[in-house]
Parts: C-alpha cells; structure tokens; sequence
C-alpha cells in the first residue's frame, strides 16, 4: 500500500509532464518562428562570409525589403556579443520599398580563428535573421634590425549581402 504523499505525487506526475512538454513544444515553435517570417525579408543573402585582421571593423550592410501594406518598424536589434553596433531605419520600412540594416563588427576583442555570429532584427510580425561567419587573423607587429618597427593598421571593411 502507498504513502498518502507517494499517491499524490503519482497524480500530480502526468500533470507536471503535461506542463514540462508543453513548455518544451513552446520553446521549439518560438526558435523556429524566429527565423525571417513576416512581411520584412532580405533581400540577397542572409549571410555574408568575410574575413578579417583582429581590430579591423566589418561594416555589413543587409537589404530588406517590406512585402506588406503597411509601415513595418523594427522595434530593436538583437546581437549575440557586445562586438556588435547597429544602424536600421528608425522612421520604419514604408510598404515596397527597401532599405538598409548596417552592422559593425568590432573584431578587436574577439578571439582569431573562425566565427559565427548572429544579429536578429526584432517587428512587429516578428524578426529577420542575419549572418556574419569567416575567420579573424592575428598580424603580429615586424621586427627588423635597424628599421621602424611595422604594425598593423586596423581597416573598415564594408560588405554588402547583395554582391558577391
């Protein structure tokens, strides 16, 4: 025979399962709806692969257009590290036409070697998806005997999701 307390936890345990699934099944929809649903798409590719010198800003510009009949505006934009800086459309996307997101990735704190960041810009609707991915070199100051010692200048690099 069972505890008063084992049968009650007995009956409470396909209700917590019910919850714990249905929290779960939530959390899956909510990432996959996450990804450029909505009347806001990009136009070209939604990632750009460049690579770049540690310290060097990459400066990637998104095209997105607005395929619905009203005025979209992004409510913010969301980035994976502190490396990020942004610039979108304050005033809004006005129905058909198109305009820029621009991204500045400050590679100086971030460490060489391949990356893979992702920036989410957040409306109504819901939030496009953009991709930045390459590799970040380390160039090391020159050393020759009776010459000025030559170090690296770090460079604005622009890119744009719609040409090659």
């Amino acid at each position: 025979m069972q505890s008063p307390i084992m049968t009650k936890l007995s009956n409470h345990k396909n209700s917590i399962l019910a919850i714990v699934l249905l929290l779960s099944t939530t959390v899956i929809s909510a990432q996959i709806r996450h990804r450029n649903e909505g009347d806001l798409k990009i136009q070209g590719l939604d990632t750009i692969t460049v690579n770049a010198n540690n310290g060097d800003i990459v400066e990637a510009l998104f095209a997105v257009h607005n395929y619905g009949n009203e005025t979209l505006n992004i409510a913010q934009i969301a980035t994976e590290c502190i490396c990020f800086d942004h610039h979108y459309p304050e005033k809004g996307i006005k129905p058909g036409s198109t305009d820029t997101i621009r991204l500045f990735f400050k590679t100086k704190n971030v460490p060489p070697g391949p990356y893979f960041k992702r920036v989410f810009a957040d409306y109504e609707e819901g939030s496009i998806e953009m991709i930045l991915q390459g590799k970040i070199k380390v160039i090391r100051p020159k050393y020759r005997p009776n010459e000025k010692t030559v170090i690296y200048k770090p460079k604005q690099i622009v890119v744009r999701n719609d040409r090659p």
